[in-house]
């Protein structure tokens, strides 16, 4: 099952032949290897055969990183269709009246005779809303669904059941130890993560920024191709733009917000040159002309020129630290509650107040947003005396509801839904769960594994690894925020590889510069020239409305970090 290629299609009612086909980079190798009796240089699609024989749809829970599979059971006359947990690899079928279609791409679904490409509005509404929960299990196309991430479906006489075999609400919480011993085994799953991406590649290329995770996964990969194969990365890519010109300058006013500056630090450090990403022009006028409900990422056309570069000094992978915010990298904002609501008031003072730089002011302050998270009454008295980054990012988002509440109220409902239950998170575990199931991490994997894959080219986000998410939701909280040090934890795992500027850089800003070229890039997408129905072309309408809003709060987001940042000076 690749790219490229046409749709699998089997008959329903009677399965008469065990078939399976996948596409997969399965990871720890030895150990599923050995479980099945089997040599762990047995090809994926025998390995992923033997482990539905062995486990039925139980299989994939011992599967280790990303894949899409399909198999057909005559024992029990089922198809079983799955995905890996965080969705790296995307899985459309069409459901018809004696056979079903499958494939990684939709547009080899909608090539079948007998799929119709009739359009699901409100699902292209959801997307172009970046309301994702209700797009991992649906199309933008009536005919066609996806299997969700972390499920199998059997499909057995026409009828669907889901089996939901990623449980990470069921992660058992593991005991404190001292946070340099946890922060040693999440370097060594690194390290394992990283290595078991890049596999048998040769030509690798990385994401490089001036925050932690994409830089730390690109470091770890340098290290593994060095011991592996005696080479290193073929090239280094940020999505900030060349510092070159008049309209990307260098932020002279204001280095603190410059990524560039970290990026340039971290690229000097291992010896390579950065080369940085400058989307637009025909480039950029061909991916305007896109179909946007085959390729609705927003994020592509920045990685759309990263994959056409990557593959001219001959990288066939590119690794990214995609995801790592939601879980094993996050901030750590609610360790506070959780230390007030398990009564540990003097352990939240010093939390706030000691090591951290901060006035006392600014302590209260982040005393009351915690209080505000505990005590639900507190909040809007919080909301209204503390105007953090995040009260910008709520105010935006109310007023995109607004735009699509007239026409699409049930989208609005949606983004309301979305951002309370988010909000509504109470302790650093609560919210990465929510998180990881808000869906735009799937949306991007999905859109990225399909832009790339014109180009031969794969993707692999190490800090999705079920083995680094397992532990970053067992740990304690405090293992995200000490001292008023965030993300305490991934910044201890990755001292050793980082320059000291990234490791201990205290807050992150939206850069002005990648704001700009945001709004620039925006602009193209916003011109779509596909010939699409009106209410579509109404939908692009409020896109754009809301890409405007989205640019506004950046901006605010700015102005409240600088306040913070000169706060921490003080």
């Amino acid at each position: 099952m690749r790219y490229g290629q046409p749709a699998t299609v089997w008959g329903l009612h009677q399965v008469e032949h065990e078939q399976c086909v996948a596409d997969s980079q399965l990871g720890d190798r030895r150990n599923l290897a050995r479980s099945l009796a089997a040599h762990p240089g047995t090809p994926d699609v025998a390995l992923i055969t033997k482990a539905f024989r062995k486990w039925g749809k139980q299989a994939p829970a011992r599967f280790v990183g990303p894949f899409s599979v399909a198999f057909a059971d005559p024992r029990t006359s089922s198809i079983y269709l799955a995905r890996d947990h965080m969705g790296q690899r995307p899985l459309f079928y069409a459901l018809l009246r004696d056979k079903i279609v499958i494939s990684l791409d939709i547009e080899a679904v909608l090539a079948h005779p007998d799929v119709t490409d009739d359009v699901d509005l409100e699902a292209v509404a959801f997307q172009f809303a970046r309301c994702y929960r209700p797009m991992l299990r649906r199309s933008m196309f009536t005919k066609i669904a996806k299997v969700a991430p972390g499920t199998v479906l059997r499909i057995a006489g026409g009828t669907v059941s889901e089996y939901r075999y990623w449980r990470p609400e069921e992660i058992e919480p593991v005991a404190a130890r001292p946070i340099g011993e946890h922060a040693q085994e999440l370097r060594e799953l690194l390290e394992i993560a990283v290595s078991d991406s890049i596999g048998t590649h040769r030509g690798v290329a990385a994401h490089v920024s001036g925050g932690l995770d994409s830089s730390a996964v690109a470091v770890f990969g340098s290290a593994v191709l060095r011991a592996k194969h005696g080479c290193d990365l073929r090239s280094v890519y940020s999505w900030a733009p060349p510092p070159t010109g008049s309209r990307y300058p260098w932020q002279s006013t204001n280095p603190d917000l410059d990524e560039r500056r970290l990026v340039e630090l971290v690229s000097a450090a291992q010896g390579w040159t950065v080369t940085y990403a400058d989307p637009g022009g025909d480039m950029g006028l061909a991916h305007a002309a896109a179909n946007p409900l085959i390729r609705p990422d927003m994020a592509w056309l920045r990685e759309e020129w990263v994959v056409r570069h990557a593959r001219t000094v001959g990288a066939s992978l590119v690794l990214s630290g995609w995801g790592g915010d939601e879980a094993v990298s996050y901030g750590g904002a609610l360790t506070l509650p959780s230390l007030l609501r398990a009564g540990a008031l003097s352990t939240a003072v010093s939390h706030v107040r000691h090591g951290s730089g901060q006035s006392w002011p600014s302590a209260q302050l982040e005393l009351i947003r915690g209080a505000a998270k505990t005590w639900p009454h507190v909040e809007r008295i919080a909301r209204t005396l503390t105007r953090t980054p995040a009260n910008a990012y709520h105010d935006n988002q109310e007023r995109i509801e607004a735009l699509w509440r007239d026409q699409w109220p049930s989208v609005a409902e949606e983004m309301r839904d979305q951002r309370m239950y988010q909000y509504a998170a109470k302790s650093p575990r609560e919210w990465q769960l929510r998180m990881l199931s808000a869906g735009h991490v799937t949306m991007r994997n999905e859109a990225w594994a399909k832009g790339s894959s014109r180009f031969s080219v794969e993707h692999r986000f190490p800090l999705q690894d079920p083995r680094v998410l397992q532990l970053a939701l067992g740990v304690p909280a405090t293992c995200y925020r000490s001292n008023s040090w965030s993300r305490i934890m991934f910044r201890l795992a990755t001292q050793h590889a980082l320059p000291p500027e990234v490791v201990w850089r205290r807050l992150k800003s939206n850069d002005p510069s990648m704001l700009r070229q945001s709004a620039d890039l925006r602009a193209i997408q916003d011109n779509i020239t596909v010939a699409t129905s009106p209410e579509i072309a109404t939908l692009v309408g409020l896109r754009k409305q809301a890409g405007e809003e989205l640019v506004e709060a950046g901006q605010r987001f700015n102005e409240a970090r600088s306040r913070q940042i000169r706060a921490f000076r003080r």
